[in-house]
């Protein structure tokens, strides 16, 4: 008795799952390319914030390029 009742929610369990399962389609307004955040030689463009210190200060020159 109890490994029919078992059997029948694993099947449900396994149906509901399979069909819930569908691909997001990617929304139009996304951009085609990647935009590069690092330029490769220095840290222009990035602020730096370690706890307990102010911003801006790269104590111990924790972040370098």
């Amino acid at each position: 008795m109890f490994y029919q009742a078992f059997k029948s929610f694993c099947v449900f369990v396994f149906l509901i799952s399979a069909f819930s399962c569908h691909t997001i389609k990617q929304s139009d307004n996304t951009p085609d390319q990647w935009t590069d955040m690092f330029n490769g030689s220095d840290l222009t463009g990035w602020t730096v914030k370690i706890h307990h210190y102010d911003v801006g200060d790269n104590y111990g020159r924790t972040f370098r390029a």
